[in-house]
């Protein structure tokens, strides 16, 4: 990276990071209004769960896809950039998405659209990797996810209520306007930011370097043990509640728009941490916040497996989704230090988290089949456990906070 680019001025970086939240709050609008039309695409497409869960997957799949690119190019044109591009990109695919004519087509079309998606938040963790020093790095990452989880909760809740008025074909219509006015608003009113870049070299040398930067991150330890915890966490825990919609519709007799609705109470939950993270994270040990994250998961995991009616429900969803995103945070700045090349370092973690969400959606939709969601919730409870080891085993390894890099 070029060492004489010069800083961005607070109120530069500020003004950016309004923008960059708003397409991160679409973004994650994005990957989360396919869960209340999961007991849809069963009705619409004559599947079973596990069948239609590959929606899921296949967004999954395409975002964690995304990142074995996304970083090298970012580092090397610049993070904003290729920010702005991925959003256009987004605009095309959810229309795609609206134009399926199969669930083969809705399938391919998810996977685009996550594939897109993809360079959107794990490059905007990256640009304030570069932007914001590492004492404030974790507030910084906390007010983002208040709007990336504002995007998935309102994903969850108003997905639900537009399926139930304009179907899931107007959803997406409207979901790819969205997009394309985000697109707008970075191209026009998106600052002129000085970033740090690479040398440009020829397209085939610069493959080669990429994949040799790529080799080298997997080769410290460090940064393995991170990209083992988020593919864990995306296995077992971060992506069990996209099947709680079909839980409270086969199970508990809720329809698609109050499935949604309930569902987007455990984002409400991260969004509440992400509220409260400027006061909580001062005063809290870290391992304290992850002991009480996981507990909060367990609980809440195994109310929602065995809890008889969907009313009892409703503050589990919120708690769960606190110790959810409490967990996640921490896990996040680990992710923003593990290279130099934070661009290639937060990739490959958002690589690893949704590997093991595609994981989850397919694994997940199978014991869906062969037993229950209430199995599901349970083999999450439990996951949120391992987390919890694999995160304190790290940290033992790392008492001290490293160096800040940019």
């Amino acid at each position: 990276m070029s060492p004489t680019t010069p800083p961005a001025s607070p109120d530069v970086v500020s003004r950016a990071l309004q923008l960059l939240a708003l397409a991160g709050f679409v973004s994650m609008f994005s990957m989360r209004v396919g869960d209340p039309m999961l007991p849809v695409f069963v009705q619409d497409f004559q599947v079973s769960v596990g069948s239609a869960a590959q929606v899921l997957g296949a967004f999954a799949l395409g975002y964690g896809v995304m990142q074995l690119f996304a970083g090298g190019v970012a580092d090397r044109f610049g993070k904003y950039r290729v920010i702005h591009l991925a959003t256009m990109a987004c605009a095309v695919a959810a229309a795609l998405c609206a134009l399926a004519p199969t669930l083969q087509a809705l399938l391919a079309a998810r996977m685009l659209a996550g594939f897109a998606a993809g360079g959107i938040v794990p490059m905007v963790l990256a640009w304030i990797g570069d932007h914001v020093p590492l004492h404030e790095r974790q507030t910084t990452l906390a007010r983002l996810m208040s709007a990336t989880v504002l995007g998935a909760m309102t994903g969850q809740w108003l997905g639900g209520l537009l399926v139930s008025v304009a179907g899931w074909r107007g959803t997406f219509a409207l979901l790819a306007l969205g997009f394309a006015a985000i697109a707008g608003l970075l191209f026009w009113r998106g600052p002129s930011l000085p970033e740090p870049l690479m040398a440009r070299t020829t397209p085939w040398r610069a493959a080669a370097e990429h994949m040799r930067a790529i080799v080298s991150l997997c080769r410290l330890p460090r940064a393995r043990r991170v990209l083992v915890i988020g593919a864990t966490e995306g296995a077992l825990t971060y992506g069990a509640a996209a099947f709680l919609p079909s839980h409270l519709a086969h199970n508990l007799g809720l329809g698609v728009g109050a499935a949604g609705a309930m569902v987007a109470l455990f984002s409400l939950g991260g969004l509440v941490y992400a509220r409260s993270a400027r006061w909580v994270l001062p005063r809290v040990e870290a391992h304290v916040l992850l002991l009480a994250g996981t507990v909060m998961q367990v609980v809440s995991f195994l109310a929602l497996a065995w809890l008889p009616a969907w009313w009892m429900l409703v503050p589990f969803c919120v708690a769960g989704g606190y110790g959810l995103f409490m967990v996640h945070n921490q896990i996040q700045v680990q992710a923003t230090e593990m290279s130099p090349q934070r661009g290639l370092g937060v990739s490959l973690f958002a690589l690893s988290l949704f590997a093991g969400q595609a994981l989850n959606a397919t694994a997940g939709g199978w014991l869906i089949d062969l037993t229950s969601e209430r199995m599901l919730f349970s083999v999450a409870a439990a996951g949120a456990l391992m987390v919890l080891g694999l995160m304190w085993r790290h940290q033992s390894r790392h008492n001290n906070p490293p160096p800040a890099h940019g």
